[in-house]
């Protein structure tokens, strides 16, 4: 899973210069990718009961393990602070590289949105 912030979303109002100081506002933190390696991703146990009989649904059940397994890592990765420790690194990394000019540089952040780690 991948979280920070997308700057192609910075819009000419989060921008400011005033005097020396020039202020910039990140768009808010979001998850940027998430996903399962489903080639190293192995079923233990399948059963398809008495005599082997009964439909596959192997394909399906994994497919729903998967997603299950996704919403899991994702919950934990935003309960971990992952979402708080983009912010860090986005405004650390813009900071960085606006202060290459003469002007003092303000970043600031703003906090994820509500329905970000749902």
């Amino acid at each position: 899973m991948r979280a920070g912030v997308d700057l192609s979303a910075l819009a000419a109002e989060d921008v400011a210069v005033s005097s020396d100081t020039l202020r910039v506002r990140i768009p808010p933190p979001r998850i940027l990718d998430s996903k399962i390696d489903v080639n190293r991703s192995k079923v233990y146990d399948y059963n398809r009961g008495f005599l082997n009989l009964g439909p596959d649904v192997a394909p399906k059940l994994q497919t729903i393990a998967e997603r299950e397994a996704l919403q899991k890592i994702v919950a934990a990765a935003c309960a971990d602070g992952v979402l708080e420790k983009a912010n860090n690194r986005a405004r650390l990394v813009v900071t960085q590289l606006l202060k290459q000019g003469s002007n003092k540089v303000t970043v600031e952040t703003q906090p994820p949105l509500p329905d970000v780690c749902k």
